[in-house]
C-alpha cells in the first residue's frame, strides 16, 4: 500500500484535516464531517471509532453494507461504493440537520425584525448569520470535495477497488466510471441545493 505521510495525516485523528475524498491506487481516504476512514476493496478502517460522534455514522455505514448483502438487486454494487455511500449519507444528513435548524431560527427572526428591531434582536441576527456563514463554509467544502472527484475521470475510474483487486492485470478505461459518477452526483445534488438555499438566506438577511 503506497501511502504518503500526508495521506496518513489526513485520516489520523491526531492531526487537523480538511474535508477530502482522495482516491489512491488501492484505497480511498475519506475525511468528511466527523468521519475519517480508509476504504479498501473488502474492508473499511474507521479511525477513532470509539468517539461518541461516530456512533451515528457507524450505524449508517453498517446499514448500507448490510443492505447490499441482503438486497440481490444491489449485490452488484462493490463493497467500496457501499462503504463510501454510508459515509456520504451521514455527511449529508449532518449538514442538512444543521441547516434546517439555522434556517428555521433565521426565518422566524426575519419575520419579527420589521416590528422588533431593538439591539437584542439585531444581536440575535448577527449570531444567527455567523452560524449560517460557518455552516455555509462546511457545505462548500463538502461540495468542493465531490466536485473535484467528479471532474477527474482517472480518480473515478480508480474508485473501482474490487475490480482492480480481482483483475489487477487489466487496466480500466479512465472513461468507464458511470456507477461512481452516479453515486457522487446524487449526493452532490443534495449539497448543491443546500448551497443555493444558504445563499437565499444570506440575501434575505441583506434585504431585511
Amino acid at each position: 500500500m503506497s501511502l504518503t505521510m500526508r495521506d496518513i495525516r489526513q485520516v489520523d485523528p491526531a492531526f487537523t484535516a480538511k474535508a477530502a475524498l482522495w482516491v489512491r491506487e488501492n484505497c480511498m481516504l475519506v475525511s468528511l464531517e466527523t468521519v475519517r476512514a480508509m476504504i479498501h476493496s473488502d474492508r473499511l478502517l474507521l479511525f477513532d471509532a470509539d468517539n461518541e460522534n461516530l456512533r451515528q455514522p457507524i450505524t449508517y455505514i453498517q446499514q448500507r453494507l448490510a443492505f447490499g448483502v441482503r438486497n440481490s438487486e444491489e449485490a452488484f454494487m462493490p463493497f467500496e461504493f457501499r462503504a463510501l455511500e454510508g459515509i456520504l449519507i451521514h455527511s449529508c444528513i449532518s449538514v442538512e440537520r444543521d441547516f434546517y435548524r439555522i434556517e428555521k431560527g433565521l426565518l422566524e427572526l426575519l419575520e419579527t425584525l420589521p416590528t422588533h428591531s431593538g439591539p437584542e434582536y439585531l444581536e440575535r441576527l448577527r449570531l444567527e448569520e455567523q452560524g449560517l456563514n460557518y455552516l455555509f463554509a462546511r457545505i462548500r467544502k463538502f461540495q468542493y470535495v465531490l466536485q473535484t472527484v467528479l471532474d477527474t475521470d482517472e480518480d473515478m475510474a480508480n474508485m473501482y477497488l474490487t475490480e482492480k483487486y480481482k483483475t489487477p492485470e487489466v487496466r480500466k478505461n479512465p472513461m468507464d466510471h458511470e456507477e461512481a459518477e452516479m453515486l457522487l452526483e446524487s449526493y452532490l445534488q443534495v449539497v448543491d441545493d443546500l448551497t443555493s438555499r444558504a445563499g437565499l438566506l444570506n440575501q434575505a438577511i441583506d434585504d431585511t
